[in-house]
Order: C-alpha cells, then structure tokens, then sequence
C-alpha cells in the first residue's frame, strides 16, 4: 500500500505546475465534469474520468514511467540500469509536463516544439546578458528533478507490493494509457488522465512539420492564392493601420473595467462625430492570446492564420518563393502607395532582425527611433529599450509621410501599453510639448496602483491619443484601422477568449456599409461577447470594402474568406 500512495503521489507532484498554472481559469481540482465530452450517461462519466478530460487537474499518470517501473518490480530487477532508465523517463516527463503547462495556459495553444523553440529564442535575445542566469537556472531545476526522481526511483525499487497489484496495475496502465493512442488528435491527447509524454512528443514534431510541404513550393503555388491581381483602385485613400499593443476584449468583459470602458468609447465618438466621422466596430478573434504580437498583425495583414513561429519562420526565413504572395500591403505598394512602418524602440542591445520585418510590412519608409529623433522624457518598452510616448510617435511619424506625394499607408505597433504596462496617461494638446524632457505624463509607473489598473490607464491612454490623432488631422479622405493585436498577458482568463475589439473610422460612411454587411456596429463600442470578425478575414473584408468604394470596377464582388487562406499541400482549381 505505501508503494502505491508513493507512487500516485509522484505523479500528481509532477502534474502540479500543469495544475497550479491554471489555477485561476479552474481552481476546483475535483470537478472532472467541466469538460467537453457529454456526461449525462454513466460510461461518458467513467470515461471523463480514466481516458480524456479538459482539466488541468494533476490526478494523473505518466504512462511511460509507470510501465517500466512496474515491469522491473514484476521481474524483480532493481540494478543501477532500472534505476537509470527509470530516472531518465521520470525526468525527460516532468520536464514535458512542465513545458506542456507553459505553453496550454500562458499561451493558451497546443505545444509546438519548433514555434516554441523559436519564440524561447526570442525571448533569450530579449533578456540580453540575463540569458545566462536562465541557463543557470534551467540547468539547476533539471538537476533538482532528476535528483528527485533518482531518489523516488530508488525507494519504490525497494518498496514491497503483491505481485498480483503489480501485474493488475501494468495492465490497467497499458490499457488506459495505450488505448486508441494513435487515434487521437494531438490537441486530445495531452488531455489524457494516463499520458505518455513520449508519444506527446512524437505527435508534436509531427504536427511542428505541418507546413513543410510550403518550402518547397515555387512561386506560382504562392501567386494562385493572390485573389487580387486583377483590382485596381482609382481613388487611393491614405491608410493608417493601428495595430493596439495588447488592447484585449477583456476590457469589456471584466466587471472592473466594463463600465469606465464605455465612458471612454462614448467620448472617442462624440469627438469624432462632431468631426463627421462614421465608426463600424466588433470583435476580432485574434491567432493568439498573450504574447508574439508579430504573428497577430501578421495575420492581420496577410490574411492567413499564424499562431506559431514555425509557420512565421518558413514564410519570411526559409522560403524563397514566398515573397510571390500578395499582403494588403504589398497590394497598396503595388497601387503606388508608399508605405511607412512606424516602430521607435532605441537603444537597445539585442539583435533584432529589421529586414524581415520590413519585408513583412512591404515597407517603404521606416520611422525608427533615430529617425523620429525624440528629446523628452523616453518611455520604457518592455525591458528592451526607451521609446517615445505614442502620441509623439504617430504625430512626428505623419509629419513626415506627408512630405511624400501621392498616396501613403502607415503601420503603427503601438509601444507603451506593453507589458509591464509602464505608459503615460496624459494626451496633450499640442504633440511638440512631449518634447520637453521636464513634462510630466501622469505616468503610471509613477502612481501607486495595481498591474490591473496600470493595464486599463494604458488602453485607456491609446484610445485617447488615437482619438486625438484623428480629430487633429481631420482628413476626409482617410481610413483608420484600430485593432488588438492579442488579450493583455496576466490580466486575461481563459474565459475571456482569444477576441479584441476593432474599429474602422472614416468619412467616408458608405465605405463602412460592408463592415456593418458582416456584424460591425454603428459605433465605437463593440460587442461584448460576439466576433463577427477573424483576424485572418479582415484582409479579404477590408478588400471587399476598398474595391466596392474606391476601385475600378466596383461592381465586381469579391470573395469574403472569413478564416482567411489556407494553403493547401496542392493547391485548388476553385
């Protein structure tokens, strides 16, 4: 009996950090029935509890430990190789568990092990000389659980059970844990109660090879999904497309913020109606929850979901023929706009690759942190450099695009309401003053509040300032685009979902009748719970709308793909 409580023990200590992860979206262990599968029947309970339930609840069992640690005991084998086979299984598991729990409820997604190997080394290039201290750290944690395991190992070597429990639970393990294996989705399979994170493992490299068959595509495969050889616009409106740097529908749906958000939304759309603009807003749901902001606009602008670095990495690193598909941007370049991409982040000491980037963004012009040459009071983005407060940033940025002639897009990653959420909070009314070094921001990381409140002062600033951008330039003949790039990180439950509000704002109302066509409201307050919107569908919608009100041939109706395109190992006739 003491094996067995060892043993059941173990292994809900090594699914703990799945469980304490999640604590906050599913606190009560206990409830196996908050899931998916129907329960209403005794064998859709009984299988709730022993194959395959939607928790992170650590009552389970690492398959690929229990088998041979019973099979040992059974033949009686206790030597140094058992011990060593025993400790290597037990800790490669633990560690997959742990990564498995990272990556389901911080990320909110499936483990990807080529996107995550991808985005860690990115967040070590973020972290500078720090990335030692990680090593460090890594190499400590994974010392500390082999030790453990060693140590476990050993005393359930020596620990006494009856054969028959020994050979019943060998083969209740194989049966629970090997059972239908192969036929589960690998987003099911992480799910099971008796896991085998070897088997995990080999679905997951399988399913980060996803999109391989892409690298060897030519350039007609990628020039077959660009809908919009054929559209040509005879008016060219300037385009500014705000890409709001974690501005989360959490802000409608949490008690705390709901109210004051509406307060905010109402006064954004009297200043804009008083300047004659109309406003179509909704929800999105966004390629991501928190965190890799550039596989949210990148979906955004391209039109093809990307939720993971190992389908980012091939299309702008790997792939030599991909360049042949056609962004909205590349599509207004090609219409003889010039595009601008707006990132002033300066100072920092890591190795950022602004070629790709700028190849991402079609752009023309890049207004980097030399080039709006700021002299006030810097901001603080993320741990990676000073920035300029934003509304410094998209005024000095639009001086000078309109030195350009003809007609200009600009893209703008808003810097300050970042993670940790260190932002001013006060738009002034003449943009040159931020240049005074002595200014005072209201900044938040100068006031004695919460993170949560810190979050709402900032989405609330970006709203005020972009506001303010649009009613100073008063422009008839302009379209902005507001939208979040993912949920803020640390503020966002599980239920709050993946969506983020977006806003089309112009003058020009009958531009806006195809938003409102497709779910939009006639207002900046978006819905509450509805998504009328993908990410990935708004290029091929805002297509639709541009053609339908500024192209040649306006009559010609082009196709709304609300999951945007989707590549295909051979690609369609249709």
């Amino acid at each position: 009996m003491i094996f067995w409580l060892i043993f059941f023990a173990f292994n809900i200590l090594i699914f703990s950090v799945f469980y304490l992860l999640n604590i906050r979206n599913d606190p009560n262990p206990f409830n196996f029935y908050k899931t998916d599968r129907n329960t209403a029947t005794l064998r859709g309970k009984i299988g709730v509890i022993l194959m395959w339930r939607v928790k992170s609840d650590p009552f389970r069992v690492v398959v690929d430990y229990a088998l041979p640690l019973l099979l040992f005991k059974i033949f009686y084998i206790k030597n140094i190789l058992a011990i060593s086979v025993l400790t290597l299984v037990g800790t490669f598991s633990w560690i997959y568990v742990i990564y498995m729990g990272i990556i389901l409820y911080v990320f909110r997604r499936r483990p990807i092990l080529r996107s995550d190997i991808s985005l860690l080394n990115v967040g070590l290039m973020i972290a500078g000389k720090a990335k030692y201290l990680v090593y460090l750290a890594a190499v400590l944690v994974i010392g500390l659980l082999g030790w453990i395991v060693f140590r476990v190992s050993v005393v359930l070597l020596e620990l006494h059970s009856p054969l028959f429990l020994l050979v019943g639970g060998f083969i209740v393990f194989s049966f629970l844990g090997l059972r239908n294996i192969s036929t589960y989705r690998y987003k099911l399979l992480i799910y099971r109660p008796v896991l085998s994170p070897i088997y995990c493992l080999y679905k997951n490299i399988k399913v980060s090879k996803q999109f391989d068959f892409l690298f060897f595509k030519g350039e007609e495969y990628f020039e077959n999904y660009n809908l919009y050889k054929d559209v040509d616009l005879k008016e060219k409106p300037d385009i500014y497309f705000f890409c709001v740097e974690s501005y989360g529908s959490v802000l409608l749906k949490k008690t705390e913020y709901d109210q004051r958000i509406q307060l905010i939304y109402e006064q954004a759309q009297e200043q804009l109606s008083a300047k004659g603009y109309g406003v179509a807003s909704s929800l999105s749901t966004a390629s991501i929850l928190a965190g890799g902001s550039w596989l949210s606009y990148t979906t955004f602008i391209y039109g093809i979901h990307i939720s993971g670095n190992e389908l980012y990495d091939l299309m702008f690193m790997q792939s030599k023929n991909f360049h042949a598909y056609e962004s909205v941007l590349h599509f207004l370049k090609r219409q003889g706009y010039k595009n601008h991409l707006l990132c002033p982040i300066g100072g920092y000491d890591i190795d950022i690759d602004w070629d790709v980037i700028k190849k991402n963004f079609a752009s023309d012009n890049f207004f980097d942190w030399e080039s709006i040459d700021y002299q006030g009071k810097a901001q603080l983005f993320f741990k990676i450099g000073p920035c300029p407060p934003d509304q410094f940033s998209i005024h000095k940025a639009n001086a000078m695009m309109q030195e350009n002639d003809g007609p200009q897009s600009l893209f703008f990653c808003t810097l300050n309401s970042h993670i940790p959420y260190h932002s001013p909070t006060k738009v002034v009314e003449n943009w040159e003053e931020l240049n005074n070094p002595n200014l005072d921001l209201h900044e938040t990381q100068n006031q004695n509040i919460n993170r949560e409140e810190k979050y709402f002062q900032c989405a609330k600033y970006q709203l005020e300032f972009i506001t303010d951008f649009i009613e100073k330039q008063n422009n008839d003949n302009a379209l902005y685009i507001l939208f979040g790039d993912h949920q803020p990180p640390f503020i966002t439950k599980e239920k709050h979902g993946l969506e983020t509000p977006i806003h089309v704002i112009t003058k020009n109302k009958d531009f806006l009748t195809t938003f409102y066509e497709h779910g939009f409201l006639e207002s900046m307050v978006p819905h509450r719970d509805i998504a009328s919107l993908r990410h990935e569908g708004f290029y091929s919608l805002f297509m639709k709308a541009l053609n339908k009100n500024y192209g040649v041939n306006p009559d010609v109706e082009l196709p709304y793909l609300p999951n945007g395109v989707e590549f295909q190992s051979e690609p369609s006739d249709a």
